[in-house]
């Protein structure tokens, strides 16, 4: 014991308390700031709005955010060639200096390295809903449970109720769906029988008991869904159908 007090003495300060690091969980090759440029999925572009950006250190901390969604903090795991990051698994396709390709759900993600993030979203017109109508792909997406995960409203107060979940089973006419809503607020949650008119990007929700909602649809595809009701902003995500 002696002896080896006696060694530890004579190591640099700097080196005390060192942990051993897992080679496989080094993430030098991907290190930096990321901003995404372009997307595919099956190998065609395809347009988007709500564009990705990462901060990726070697010691494995990562910041995900998304234009328009949430942003993510933690710690990365490195696989050979996968991040896992929040229940996210990143294959990745290829790394260079300054770009760096992976894909997972949404399709294949091309990030370019920069020095600051843009302020402004890298532009990309979402398809149909631009040009005031909506392409078939739409229509099917609607079918499913939307889950509210995020919204801001610069006048907020603890009494308003603020949509939770929309739940849309089934569809009766080319503009009209059957299914249900929850609001909640600080101290209440319900759920109605709703009847939703979705019309270009006009959304009615008429509630079993005689309310109803107006919002506009902002944006509308890879199963994310955002909707503006006069200041309030509703971002959700179909998790299950």
């Amino acid at each position: 014991m002696k002896k080896v007090l006696l060694f530890m003495m004579f190591l640099p300060v700097s080196l005390w308390g060192q942990v051993e690091t897992d080679s496989e969980n080094i993430l030098t090759d991907v290190a930096g700031k990321w901003e995404e440029t372009a997307r595919f999925k099956k190998k065609k572009s395809i347009e988007f709005s709500d564009t990705l950006r990462m901060e990726i250190r070697e010691d494995s901390y990562m910041m995900m955010r998304f234009h328009l969604g949430p942003t993510l903090l933690g710690n990365a795991l490195r696989k050979k060639d996968e991040i896992v990051f929040k229940n996210r698994t990143l294959e990745i396709e290829s790394v260079s200096n300054n770009e760096f390709r992976f894909s997972d759900d949404a399709g294949i993600h091309v990030m370019k390295k920069v020095t600051e993030f843009s302020e402004a979203p890298i532009h990309k017109k979402i398809p149909g809903l631009e040009e005031e109508k909506k392409a078939g792909i739409y229509q099917q997406e609607m079918l499913g449970k939307w889950t509210c995960y995020k919204k801001t409203d610069p006048e907020y107060t603890p009494a308003k109720f603020y949509l939770k979940q929309l739940q849309v089973k089934q569809k009766t006419s080319s503009d009209l769906y059957n299914g249900t809503i929850t609001m909640h607020n600080a101290d209440s949650v319900y759920t109605n029988d709703c009847l939703i008119e979705i019309e270009k990007k006009q959304v009615k929700i008429r509630m079993s008991g005689g309310a109803m909602m107006m919002l506009e649809t902002e944006m509308l595809m890879d199963n994310e869904w955002v909707l503006l009701e006069n200041k309030t902003r509703y971002y959700l995500k179909m998790l299950t159908k």
